[in-house]
């Protein structure tokens, strides 16, 4: 998969979840993890 297709599949994700504030609170959570570990290569 390329990088725009990525995108694309991650803001269609969110567009569903985008109405459960539990759902979109745990994403965050997660993306938040995820720039930490980026950040610590």
């Amino acid at each position: 998969m390329t990088t725009m297709q990525l995108n694309a599949e991650m803001l269609r994700s969110m567009s569903i979840i985008a109405e459960d504030e539990g759902l979109l609170k745990r994403a965050v959570r997660y993306l938040r993890k995820l720039v930490k570990e980026k950040e610590g290569q």
